[in-house]
């Protein structure tokens, strides 16, 4: 009985967002829900199951939500590509982050995210050039 329970409540959340506006108001909030579960299940995993406290989420999921932008945006490529190039980059930025840190616990562990969320932040010049009306604009050292 729970497994038809739980397979009609997939086929209706899938079914969904057929039926509304898909630049309304619902499949906002529906995709900031499913945004934020996926990051509280990445919390969960890390936190519940690895006992480390991690700061660096925010940092990889904005490092995969910009490289999937500035794909969006130089070059045309469809955002379900991105999300999957996004994904790459943040991993692979994760992997360089994580084997010389991987044995580091508690104090140490949280210090290395500290450090990489903090890294992104400051280094936002290299990244982005001045726009008058919003202070920032898309305008990448490397995309020519």
């Amino acid at each position: 009985m729970r497994y038809w329970i739980g397979l009609a409540a997939i086929g209706i959340a899938a079914a969904l967002p057929i039926f509304l506006d898909p630049m309304g108001y619902p499949i906002r909030v529906l995709t900031l829900a499913m945004l934020f579960a996926a990051l509280g299940q990445a919390w969960n995993i890390v936190g519940g199951l690895a006992n480390q406290i991690s700061l660096g989420h925010a940092a990889f999921f904005g490092l995969g939500a910009y490289t999937s932008t500035l794909l969006l945006i130089n070059f045309g490529i469809s955002p379900w590509l991105g999300m999957i190039a996004g994904a790459a980059v943040a991993s692979v930025a994760a992997l360089i982050l994580s084997v010389p840190t991987m044995r580091l616990q508690g104090t140490l562990f949280c210090a290395r995210d500290t450090g990489v969320q903090r890294g992104a932040a400051c280094h936002r010049d290299i990244m982005v050039g001045r726009d008058r009306r919003s202070g920032w604009a898309f305008r990448p050292v490397f995309a020519g």
